[in-house]
């Protein structure tokens, strides 16, 4: 009786047994079934992402190819003033690219807007454009001729030179070399208009001279500004401790020719000064022996621009007047570096001189001069890229 007890426990205990392995294999069989399916869905999210991944790098791809066709587009002579649609959908591989131009003369960019697509991808790329007055792009820009008169002299003008009229030379033992000289340009090219601001229907007349400055002035700290109303003639001496810091000093007449302007160095610059003095007379601009690195002395006249030198100078300036510039050197190693432009023509006159003129690549990042800028309007060149946003 006892045996057939402890049997029939021990089978009891059998089918107990079986009965729970049973179940723990079932639940050891669910989990492996949710985990299969879990990395399976990992395994086909990671293809999908991997996938969307290489569409939108095709998109970008395909965007930047827009803007490097576009950038290659507005820098062919003529083409930069273009605004619009430049491209649209236009194939490339196994998609397209879009591109849109525009201006934005306000803030002085030219903006290009690429758009990439590929299987349904799109990635866009915006780039801004400096846009700078077109003759800051030149050395010596000239509405008329340019002479140069002397004795024993040379000159060399690096970069650019455009010319409305011709290049001539006057004297003996003379010689003026050019990087590019370029002869009969458009005087839209290579003249200093100033925009309409009376809204009389006619720009660059002396109103509008006079206007254009009056705004300007307004848009800096009065603590960086001189604005002087004379018909005088107004001494300035930039290295004088009043005028440190300064950005424009503006000396106003009451009629064309009024308010003259004579600027004198009676001690070294100081570093890191960047002034523009506007005249609507005549300016005369005796250059000092010594410049300091990043200091830029700039004018622009309604009248007549005269500079001189003797021994030893070096400057940095843009120089603009609506009459002519007369550069004066004796006995003189000079380097001039900026870009000059004047409506009726340049003379140069030397004896015994070597005089560099350079241009300013500052001016092709938009680092222009104080009061400047505005001057853009619809006549520019393209500058360097300033933004890049994607």
């Amino acid at each position: 009786m006892k045996k057939q007890f402890e049997f029939s426990k021990v089978v009891m205990r059998l089918v107990g047994n079986s009965g729970m392995a049973l179940a723990a294999v079932m639940i050891f069989t669910v989990i492996l079934l949710i985990l299969g399916a879990a990395f399976l869905k990992l395994a086909t999210d990671e293809r999908i992402l991997a996938n969307n991944d290489v569409q939108r790098a095709q998109s970008f791809y395909l965007a930047e190819a827009g803007v490097q066709r576009a950038l290659a587009h507005l820098k062919v002579a003529g083409n930069e003033y273009f605004t619009g649609v430049l491209y649209l959908n236009q194939s490339f591989g196994s998609g397209t690219y879009s591109v849109t131009v525009a201006d934005d003369i306000a803030r002085g960019v030219k903006i290009v807007t690429s758009t990439g697509n590929f299987a349904g991808e799109q990635k866009t790329i915006t780039v801004e454009i400096q846009l700078l007055p077109a003759f800051f792009k030149n050395t010596f820009s000239s509405g008329g001729d340019l002479d140069f008169y002397g004795i024993f002299a040379a000159a060399y003008a690096h970069g650019t030179t455009w010319l409305t009229g011709q290049y001539d030379r006057h004297g003996w033992f003379l010689s003026m070399g050019f990087d590019t000289k370029v002869e009969g340009v458009s005087a839209d090219q290579t003249t200093l208009r100033f925009p309409d601001m009376d809204n009389n229907g006619t720009i660059n007349e002396f109103n509008d001279f006079v206007l254009f400055f009056q705004n300007e002035v307004q848009q800096y700290d009065p603590s960086e500004v001189v604005w002087l109303q004379t018909d005088g003639t107004v001494q300035i001496w930039p290295s004088g401790a009043q005028y440190s810091g300064k950005k424009i000093i503006f000396v106003e007449g009451s009629a064309p020719g009024a308010g003259d302007v004579e600027i004198f160095f009676g001690a070294s610059w100081g570093a890191n000064q960047d002034l523009t003095i506007v005249s609507t007379g005549e300016v005369i601009y005796i250059q000092p022996l010594q410049n300091p690195d990043n200091s830029r002395l700039s004018v622009i006249s309604w009248g007549d621009y005269a500079e001189g030198a003797i021994i030893y100078s070096s400057h940095t300036s843009v120089i603009g007047t609506q009459g002519t510039a007369d550069f004066t050197y004796l006995l003189t190693l000079a380097n001039v570096t900026g870009s000059i432009f004047a409506n009726e023509g340049i003379d140069i006159r030397e004896a015994v001189v070597l005089v560099n003129f350079w241009h300013d690549s500052r001016l092709n990042t938009g680092d222009v001069p104080p009061g400047l800028k505005p001057l853009c309007g619809n006549n520019y060149y393209l500058g360097e890229i300033i933004s890049w946003e994607d």
